[in-house]
């Protein structure tokens, strides 16, 4: 039987090294061995997220949204964090729903400014059908237009690691939609929000995700 390294199964199965270590750790690679310092994979060896989906397929066809790339920093962060309410952490698919479901738009973005996921809400807003067209393709930092709508300092602020708050901010709702929306339809032409982004950190401080959370001003 073959044996293949942590390099080459995070290659193999799109996750990263230290996922695949971590999953090697707790026993979720069948046949992994370790020599020394040195985690053995046998060739064969399905990955424990290719499990994951095959036991709740349905799941993943009702939650397109919830990427792997989520998941998999997710796993990464609860291993090194410690976390406050430890059990409602363990529960992926609970967390995800709790996102899912969140009742104000909200965004997450990596450190590079891509957007890796949007909850239900922000996809209705942005009247957006296919979330999949956007999701690693889209980048926040890139948006021509962020100076114009004079958000540009608070996402600049977002994406070097601050917690920031702005009130009021006047919204271009229907050049939101017609830029990101599958609906083209007339909408408000603008409406007010207060906008909070915060960081997410692993506990070497390093920068994991950007939330931006939404709230339409009364």
């Amino acid at each position: 039987m073959g044996y293949m390294t942590v390099k080459e199964a995070s290659e193999k199965w799109g996750l990263g090294i230290r996922v695949v270590t971590l999953y090697c750790t707790e026993g979720r690679i069948d046949g992994a061995v370790k020599k020394g310092n040195l985690w053995l994979i046998p060739e064969a060896a399905v990955s424990p997220m290719d499990r994951r989906q095959r036991k709740s397929p349905i799941l993943a066809e009702k939650d397109p949204a919830l990427g792997d790339d989520v998941y998999a920093l997710y796993e990464q962060a609860k291993h090194e964090t410690v976390w406050p309410f430890q059990s409602l952490y363990e529960n992926k698919e609970l967390f995800a729903q709790i996102v899912k479901h969140f009742p104000y738009p909200m965004h997450i973005c990596a450190p590079d400014g891509t957007m890796l996921l949007a909850n239900e809400a922000y996809l209705k807003f942005a009247k957006i059908t296919n979330p999949e067209r956007l999701y690693k393709k889209h980048n926040i930092l890139l948006n021509p237009v962020l100076e114009r709508w004079g958000v540009k300092d608070f996402v600049l602020r977002a994406f070097q690691g601050e917690t920031v708050h702005a009130y009021d901010v006047k919204v271009p709702y229907q050049e939101i939609v017609e830029r990101l929306g599958d609906v083209k339809e007339l909408v408000s032409e603008s409406m007010f929000h207060n906008m909070t982004a915060f960081p997410i950190r692993a506990s070497d401080n390093q920068l994991l995700f950007i939330v931006f959370v939404f709230i339409e001003s009364v």
